[in-house]
């Protein structure tokens, strides 16, 4: 007779179908790769990995029907969301319940500031990625007049405040304001930052209507984290060798089932409460470095890439930069070039560690 193992159930949530299902597909699999590879190697404090699924279609009421399901099925322990939007309801009925999540994607500030005990996140809280944004403009345009330019959400506007008041603070003036309420001149060039949904063409091309010139910068995915370890670069060359691209998701989706398993040794049980103490006291190695959460459960490394093109009517194929990608992302299928008729930006990339 086939002796029975204990399992520990982890739940993996994101958009696993719709319009966002690549991302959704990039956490699925760097959990399930993560979770293969604990499992072969014992489990966690001897018991096995078993993932459950939640789709939550990028949708707020959906992903809190996969969290009071994840709830029912009496999970602990979850990976995702990976909208911010979504991360920030569902996080709550996690909370209430004692589960503990750590989303690979969700990049919102006010995902951590609330203070819930149970929320961490592998992935850069915007605030840091904007202090950086502003360190870049700051080196490379301090002589240029600036403008900072907010989609008028208050997630954007809180991103470009920071911008704002960072630059303010090195001594550079600063133009603030909406998308929709610009006016400009043609007299002085100027470097725009811009924070919103909007895509890079169509900003370029309401600020070509409103007389602005110059540079528009914003923030775009850095792709691959730059910290990789050689575990991680193993990792990465395992999914390829399977028929999978992974990307900056996949790979902070199987640190945080990493996380979690170091975590639960160290509590020396698997209940939320108890990994999420552990995890706000200790130093965890993982394919993406070594990671130590601060007392809101951000993680002590932020990556950004800017994407920067000239201002114009037409706006095309960026002429200027560090290097060319596709669209206005990172794709590490990109490869650095872009097949004929597609939209391109060129990234420059750094971070702190």
């Amino acid at each position: 007779m086939t002796p029975a193992f204990a399992e520990i159930l982890i739940g993996v949530a994101g958009p696993l179908t719709g319009p966002n299902a690549q991302f959704g597909a990039q956490i699925q699999k760097g959990a399930d790769f993560a979770a293969a590879d604990i499992n072969s190697a014992g489990g966690i404090n001897g018991e096995q990995i078993k993932l459950v699924l939640g789709d939550d279609l990028s949708d707020v009421k959906q992903g809190v029907s996969v969290a009071n399901k994840f709830v029912a099925d009496g999970v602990k322990l979850v990976v995702g969301h990976f909208n911010s939007g979504v991360s920030l309801y569902v996080s709550e009925v996690y909370a209430e319940n004692g589960i503990l999540m750590i989303s690979p994607g969700s990049s919102s500030p006010m995902l951590t500031a609330r203070g819930l005990w149970n929320t961490f996140r592998t992935s850069s809280n915007a605030l840091k990625e904007a202090e950086l944004a502003a360190k870049y403009i700051s080196d490379n345009y301090s002589k240029t007049e600036v403008w900072v330019v907010h989609d008028d959400t208050e997630s954007s506007k809180a991103i470009t405040a920071v911008v704002r008041d960072a630059l303010s603070l090195s001594g550079q003036s600063i133009n603030y304001s909406g998308l929709q309420n610009l006016s400009g001149s043609g007299q002085n060039e100027k470097v725009v930052f811009y924070d919103g949904v909007e895509e890079l063409p169509d900003v370029s091309t309401t600020l070509a209507n409103a007389n602005v010139d110059g540079q528009l910068i914003s923030l775009a995915s850095p792709g691959l984290p730059s910290f990789l370890t050689p575990e991680g670069r193993d990792v990465v060359n395992r999914l390829e060798a399977a028929g999978f691209t992974p990307g900056r998701y996949a790979l902070q989706a199987y640190a945080a089932i990493q996380i979690l398993k170091q975590a639960a040794a160290v509590a020396g049980a698997t209940d939320g409460d108890q990994v999420a103490a552990a995890l706000k006291r200790g130093t965890f190695s993982t394919v993406i470095g070594e990671i130590h959460f601060d007392a809101n459960g951000d993680i002590d490394k932020t990556e950004i890439a800017i994407a920067h093109t000239p201002i114009k009517d037409d706006w095309n194929v960026a002429s200027a930069g560090v290097s060319r990608v596709c669209g206005t992302t990172c794709p590490a299928s990109c490869n650095n070039s872009c097949t004929s008729g597609e939209q391109c930006c060129n990234v420059a990339s750094f971070q702190v560690r």
